[in-house]
């Protein structure tokens, strides 16, 4: 069987009935719950999931302030 061509799959997980979006980054396995019982609204999540995780380049998604922020609050502090 041929591989499929790069990007993300979604999964329903029979247990919760919620999706799950599966896909690669980075050379790792990412399989991450979308929140959504719905079809089309885990597409939308899935979407957003597989971009923010993409672009981290570590396969883990990170909620960190932005550098801006960060020294906007060094600059108050000192």
């Amino acid at each position: 069987m041929a591989r499929r061509p790069e990007g993300w799959t979604l999964r329903r997980d029979e247990r919760t009935d919620k999706w799950i979006v599966r896909f690669r980054a980075h050379g790792q396995r990412v399989s991450r719950s979308t929140g959504e019982s719905d079809h089309s609204a885990a597409q939308g999540a899935a979407a957003r999931i597989y971009a923010r995780v993409a672009a981290v380049g570590t396969g883990r998604a990170r909620t960190e302030a932005p550098l801006v922020d960060l020294a906007g609050q060094w600059l108050v502090a000192y």
